[in-house]
């Protein structure tokens, strides 16, 4: 039986902006997109996905990380990385989470 691919993350906790993470039915979440990079830094880029509405009003959206693909990586010819984001349900925005939120993790 062979093994799965896996992608590594590496994030930079410090640069989430809290006040985007939201609430769901089993933890508190954070929306994040994926894309291929393929710079010294990584194979792929992460950045933190905000609300339009916060990037039409001037937010920047932060450079949150990066991924290498692990070995074997089988989706080179393929070409069938899936770049979407879904939001399941149940979810719901945290107003005002301050840098003190003792809820969060880190």
């Amino acid at each position: 039986m062979s093994k799965a691919p896996v992608i590594k993350l590496k994030i930079d906790v410090s640069k989430i902006l809290k006040e985007y993470l939201f609430k769901g039915k089993k933890g508190i979440y954070l929306d994040a997109v994926l894309w291929r990079n393929d710079s010294e830094y990584g194979d792929f880029s992460i950045q933190q996905q905000i609300p339009k509405e916060a990037r039409e009003n001037g937010v920047m959206a932060p450079y949150i990380g990066n991924a290498d693909k692990g070995n074997p990586w089988p989706y080179e010819s393929k070409g069938n990385i899936d770049n979407s984001v879904s939001k399941g349900n149940g979810q719901q925005s945290l107003p005002n989470v301050d840098d003190n939120d003792d809820d969060v993790p880190f």
